[in-house]
């Protein structure tokens, strides 16, 4: 960062930071503005922090102006509106070099009221602006934009070990539970503080406690961090980032079929690049789509309170013992638009195959080893067709098709591991037989 700043430069140079939530944009503009704001060699600095938070509304921005002004000029300056702001703004530091953060930056127009041009300041200033988004560091022209990767796993124990021993490496008997921390976190700062802080001069059997409780419910302290940035999302961002997390468990590889996969569900290939700008996907050299295991947490536990007691009234399922419950309980509903289990372990008891009749808005469907399941009528008898779009089934024993089973919106079909020797007659786009 120090050396894209290039403090001894006569330009004026914005520099952005990005990164997911919870990455530590903020602390490292904190530390960078604590090592550089006392230098003589500025003639006033400013931290606006949280800048998302604090513009809703066209009062709250010139709020935000107020206070870059106030602690540039280290006195008390009145801004009646944002207008107004922009013109002071342009006029009091056109010849000023100041040293400038504005912190959690999420659209332009909050940039073009704070810092809309580089000649608003004078020679040798300096903005650094701190976003989850990269979209509007691109479109403000910003001269460099520094991604704030993860931790790796040395630095990652290093910090947990500061907030749960306050030392820089673990106890001996924690080591062990110390390292499942740090492996869960993936390198998240956000949550490596988090959780050490909270197992703090715990005993062992608490730990243990935590490690389990966290299988179950995530902490939700990083969970509401993390759903900053899914709430800022438009309602066809919110629902395709949803199908990322529980229908790819948060990879996928980019080619054409995926895009018209995604089409076919109504989603659009623009809020792919959306949802890799606002760091809540990545994107890879080699074509794959990936997320941090805390953002697929994120995104599942959005699902579960849909209706946490019955998952029979959310739009996913994905996981088994969820399943279970709504067919054995004859619980479907409506609601259910996707269904996706990858590994069923033998079951004793039987599941109501009638339970699928009720899942009427079905489209997406993938079970992966249902030989062992054992049940009570055939289930593609009773699949309701009318929306179902991908069919993933594999080891269905079955050799022919139910006359009632008549998909007219099928788009993709897999029955790896399967009998069916006839397909029927209808309008599949694409589909493979392994």
């Amino acid at each position: 960062m120090m050396e894209l700043l290039d403090m001894e430069s006569d330009d004026v140079r914005f520099v952005g930071i990005h990164g997911m939530g919870g990455i530590g944009k903020t602390t490292l503009a904190e530390i960078i503005y604590d090592r550089v704001s006392s230098n003589c060699r500025f003639e006033g600095s400013s931290f606006i922090s949280c800048v998302r938070e604090k513009s809703t509304t066209a009062r709250d921005i010139a709020s935000l102006q107020k206070e870059l002004l106030s602690t540039i000029m280290q006195e008390e300056i009145h801004v009646w509106d944002h207008h107004q702001g922009i013109r002071m703004i342009k006029k009091i530091m056109q010849n000023k070099k100041v040293f400038i953060v504005l912190d959690d930056v999420d659209s332009d127009e909050q940039l073009m009221a704070l810092a809309g041009d580089r000649k608003w300041f004078g020679p040798g200033s300096r903005v650094i602006i701190t976003c989850r988004d990269i979209h509007p560091l691109r479109t403000h022209e910003v001269n460099h934009i520094y991604k704030v990767e993860q931790l790796e796993t040395a630095k990652a124990l290093q910090l947990f070990s500061f907030s749960a021993f306050k030392k820089t490496h673990p106890m001996e008997d924690y080591k062990e539970l110390s390292m499942d921390f740090v492996n869960y976190a993936q390198g998240l700062p956000l949550a490596l503080k988090v959780l050490g802080s909270l197992l703090h001069e715990r005993k062992l059997d608490a730990w243990k406690s935590e490690k389990d409780k966290l299988k179950a419910i995530p902490d939700p302290k990083i969970m509401d961090v993390l759903r900053i940035s899914f709430d800022g999302l438009q309602e066809l961002q919110k629902e395709l980032f949803l199908d990322m997390v529980c229908l790819f468990q948060g990879q996928h590889r980019v080619n054409y079929k995926f895009y018209e996969m995604l089409e076919s569900f109504g989603h659009y290939r623009i809020d792919i690049d959306v949802l890799v700008e606002k760091s809540l996907i990545s994107k890879s050299e080699y074509g794959w789509l990936s997320m941090h295991d805390l953002l697929k947490e994120m995104g599942q536990e959005i699902v579960r309170r849909e209706c946490p007691q019955e998952p029979g009234l959310r739009s996913r399922l994905f996981r088994l013992e969820d399943l279970y419950q709504v067919l054995k309980n004859d619980t479907g509903t409506d609601a259910i638009k996707s269904i996706v289990v990858d590994f069923c372990p033998e079951m004793k008891q039987r599941l109501n195959a009638e339970a699928l009749s009720k899942m009427r808005k079905l489209r997406f469907f993938i079970f992966h080893h249902s030989r062992t399941i054992k049940w009570l009528g055939k289930p593609l008898k009773y699949m309701p067709t009318n929306e179902l779009q991908f069919l993933e089934w594999s080891g269905c024993h079955l050799k022919s098709w139910p006359s009632s089973f008549q998909p007219k919106n099928l788009t993709v079909l897999r029955m790896c591991d399967s009998r069916i020797k006839q397909l029927w007659k209808g309008s599949i786009v694409s589909f493979s037989l392994v």
